[in-house]
């Protein structure tokens, strides 16, 4: 193909409608349909994704959803529609519009609309909605979901920061039988819900503060678990745990300040399939943590970070990748790590001498690629643990091979600066 005059009308219609999919809706109102029948067919019929955001709208009549709403319902081919932050309560005639000239909508999301009230899907809502956010809708105090065609197609369903109560939740459950996602971070109204849903895959309790316990639970098919920020205490975890613990592979319990040995909760389940835990700011001991990295025999990443009762553990584990001990404050050098494929090690504000890392890294230095010791008094001296890592290694030291990575800022922060680095052989 001679490209020297090529022109737009020349390229196949398939990569024109592709290319559409990035412009903003003001655009392709204004200008992009005005162009010629082809490109008003492809931008009305074909468009898939629209975003409408206030802060990324420079026409002020755009904000005006009564100016907005009849242009949308153009978009036949729409499939994902965000309106975030809209200031409007659009409760009363968005999905009947949507149901009508949208049909192929299956995700919508109205984060940030302060001012919704009510929301309500009921059989007069055709549309096949699979994915539903209502974040940070903070007066949505009556949200109702009967209809028969969301009960088989909503699969996400995200209510995080919204004032529903327990009673919302078994409803959401034992209706929306497909549903696998359901995300209820920051729901302050949550104390003892009962979660039954045979396909459930992801349940986001996260910073659901009053929450204390779980009257009935029966999700099977859950994997990834996050109980952050709760009250809830050692016996009603174990329950969940009998229902739901063989399956799970992501574990979070950070700052649960009412678990302490977990004794009696997750140590009398195997937890085989489990890679993820998250037990930082709590209360968990030296044994819990031999524990659970003898039994969990597939866990990659591990967190104990701001956990003072931990001090001298033995962590031996054949395929743990990431560990992190940082600010667990009474860590000593008897603390004992053999693990042969570590590959992000962080011990940021603990006391932990040069010579503990030098022999740690004996098992793991083919593997390893950072090192996180901010904030360490015993490591503070970059140049003199550069030569003592050097020498102790100096028959392993290459130019090529398995480059670690020291930092002296936290290493989960973007770009942070490397105190300095060491390649070792392979």
């Amino acid at each position: 193909m001679n490209t020297e005059h090529l022109l737009l009308r020349d390229l196949p219609n398939e990569l024109v409608i592709e290319a559409l999919q990035f412009l903003p809706l003001q655009y392709l109102l204004d200008t992009v349909s005005l162009v010629s029948h082809q490109f008003n067919e492809n931008v009305m019929k074909h468009t898939r994704y629209i975003s409408l955001h206030r802060t990324r709208i420079k026409n002020k009549e755009y904000h005006n959803l009564t100016f907005l709403i009849p242009r949308i319902t153009k978009f036949s081919g729409i499939t994902t529609l965000y309106l975030d932050d809209i200031k409007k309560d659009v409760s009363e005639w968005l999905l009947t519009e949507l149901s009508t000239h949208c049909p192929k909508l299956t995700s919508l999301s109205l984060q940030n609309n302060s001012q919704l009230t009510s929301f309500r899907i009921d059989d007069s809502v055709t549309l096949k909605l699979e994915h539903l956010d209502l974040t940070c809708c903070s007066k949505l105090a009556n949200i109702v979901i009967t209809g028969s065609n969301i009960a088989k197609s909503m699969t996400s369903l995200n209510l995080s920061h919204t004032p529903v109560t327990d009673s919302d939740i078994q409803h959401y459950c034992n209706h929306l039988v497909n549903l696998k996602r359901l995300v209820l971070k920051g729901c302050r109204n949550i104390k003892q819900p009962s979660l039954v849903n045979s396909n459930l895959e992801l349940l986001n309790l996260r910073q659901c503060t009053e929450l204390k316990y779980v009257q009935d639970v029966n999700c099977p098919k859950l994997v990834h678990l996050n109980l952050s920020s709760s009250k809830i205490y050692d016996g009603h975890l174990g329950t969940i745990l009998s229902y739901v613990g063989n399956q799970l592979t992501y574990l979070e319990l950070r700052r649960c300040s009412n678990l302490f040995s977990l004794s009696t909760s997750v140590t009398q389940f195997q937890l085989e399939r489990l890679v993820t835990l998250h037990i930082n700011h709590t209360g968990v001991t030296d044994e819990y943590v031999e524990y659970i990295t003898s039994k969990c025999k597939n866990l990659e990443i591990l967190e104990i970070s701001w956990c003072t009762e931990v001090k001298q553990p033995v962590i031996q584990h054949e395929k743990l990748l990431f560990l992190y001990m940082d600010f667990s404050s009474e860590i000593s050098d008897d603390l004992l790590v053999i693990c042969p494929k570590l590959s992000k090690l962080n011990i940021a504000s603990t006391n932990l001498s040069e010579k503990w890392l030098l022999r740690t890294m004996e098992d793991c230095y083919c593997e390893l690629k950072q090192v996180n010791m901010e904030g360490c008094p015993n490591l503070a001296d970059a140049q003199h643990l550069y030569e003592s890592i050097t020498t102790h290694f100096h028959d392993k030291i290459s130019t090529t091979g398995n480059t670690v990575t020291f930092l002296n800022q936290r290493g989960r922060k973007a770009n942070t600066e490397p105190a300095f680095s060491v390649t070792f052989s392979s």
